[in-house]
């Protein structure tokens, strides 16, 4: 079970969802409380543990992808090894994501 606190309510959920500008709480599956359009989430408490599996999620599922990708063998152009225009775009792609899931997981607040 998990809360988040806001405005000095706490609110408890089995399982949260965090969005760019939301917070979903769910118990049994079914919704118990939404917060959305925010702008600021230094008004909301979230709980450590909550963040520290958000951040080893996509982290896990950045590296399972970012693995998938690497793992698709190099062009050989008939003296070299190059990489192909769709391995340097899919590299430009997972550092923009990695760049955006760092800014979204810093900017949640700290207890």
């Amino acid at each position: 079970m998990s809360a988040i606190t806001f405005n000095g309510e706490d609110y408890e959920a089995d399982s949260i969802a965090v969005g760019p500008d939301f917070i979903t709480g769910y118990q049994n599956g079914q919704r118990v409380f939404s917060f959305k359009g925010i702008t600021d989430f230094s008004q909301y408490t979230i709980p450590d543990d909550f963040l520290d599996s958000y951040k080893q999620s996509a982290v896990a599922q950045t590296r399972q992808w970012l693995s998938d990708v690497l793992d698709k063998p190099m062009a050989y152009n008939g003296s070299e090894y190059t990489v192909t225009a769709e391995k340097q775009n899919l590299l430009i792609c997972v550092i923009a994501i990695l760049i955006l899931i760092s800014m979204n997981v810093n900017n949640k607040p700290n207890k």
